[in-house]
């Protein structure tokens, strides 16, 4: 963070809420010329720090539900290790893979239709690894948000926020909504054009599916891949429980307030709360986590984090 300038964090910051503004309505925001933020844009991708631009779709809209396994392993070899890796990569139903440190070595998020499905994944996965699992833990997640990224530019703007799991219609969509979504998906500024040209329509049509894409919240926003550590931050996440329930709302309120705070779950079977963070370093998270304690000394239990090592797979989009 420190090797970037005002300029270039308001850039990301821009970007962080909306990947899909045009370089004129950015350079107008962050008071710079139209081909100075193209360049800087173009530069922050050449140095790693933009790792590309993605669509946040709601995949509850879809019909999609999102498990999150969480699995320690024992007295597996690099091979096997590597075998299970490529066998997660390239499931279709798999959407995250995580290597974390905590009770756990890996985290991965499971999109499917429904719990038989689920069944199916993850008797196929502990036919085939399960003699590995020493400890494992399993969770629906009925509530997933991301939030912008307050900390980059500190600027006071309103926090946004991007539910893509929530209680929620599905929406009834056609083969070429699918397809307009299979496209902007992994690139949230992929032009009109080329959108159309893609999905098999033209641009007329291509817009204004995606204006209904948008208008029906199956499309919630476009946001940008950062690479964190070449922002020189690291990821936290944190599972809380509570002694009771009564400040509840209270307390979340206060954490998606933080401008650290990035991501928030709500799951069954497993803690009250959880919620993930960008910050400089172990020292900022434990003062974090102090703050919140002493905000609410009668309430908060206790709470359990994960570091993130490396991620090795995220996809945007279920297979559809």
């Amino acid at each position: 963070m420190e090797q970037l300038d005002t300029i270039d964090r308001k850039i990301l910051s821009e970007l962080d809420r909306d990947s899909r503004q045009a370089y004129s309505a950015i350079a107008k925001k962050v008071r710079a010329k139209k081909d100075t933020v193209k360049y800087r844009i173009n530069k922050l991708r050449q140095d790693g720090i933009i790792e590309g631009f993605y669509t946040v779709i709601n995949y509850s809209k879809l019909g999609f539900l999102l498990f999150r396994l969480y699995i320690q392993t024992e007295g597996i070899s690099e091979d096997k290790k590597l075998e299970l890796l490529t066998y997660l990569k390239e499931h279709k139903n798999v959407n995250l893979v995580f290597r974390i440190t905590g009770r756990y070595n890996f985290s991965f998020d499971v999109w499917v239709r429904d719990i038989w499905e689920y069944e199916k994944f993850w008797y196929g996965l502990i036919e085939k690894f399960g003699v590995y699992f020493s400890n494992y833990h399993s969770a629906l997640k009925t509530r997933y948000t991301e939030f912008s990224r307050n900390y980059l530019a500190e600027d006071g703007k309103e926090k946004l926020q991007f539910t893509i799991s929530q209680k929620t219609e599905k929406e009834d969509l056609d083969e070429l909504d699918f397809r307009i979504l299979t496209t902007i998906s992994k690139n949230a500024r992929e032009s009109l054009v080329n959108m159309a040209k893609k999905a098999g329509t033209s641009v007329v049509t291509a817009r204004e599916r995606l204006r209904q894409l948008i208008r029906k919240k199956v499309i919630v926003g476009f946001r940008t891949m950062l690479n964190y550590e070449k922002l020189g931050y690291q990821y936290y996440k944190v599972d809380l429980w509570f002694n009771n329930m009564e400040n509840y709302t209270q307390i979340i309120q206060r954490v998606l307030s933080h401008p650290n705070v990035i991501y928030t779950e709500r799951t069954l079977v497993t803690s009250h709360f959880e919620f993930d963070l960008e910050v400089k370093d172990f020292r900022q998270f434990i003062s974090i986590m102090d703050e919140f304690e002493k905000e609410f000394p009668e309430d908060i239990k206790r709470y359990e984090y994960y570091t993130l090592i490396k991620n090795y797979k995220t996809n945007y989009l279920p297979s559809l």
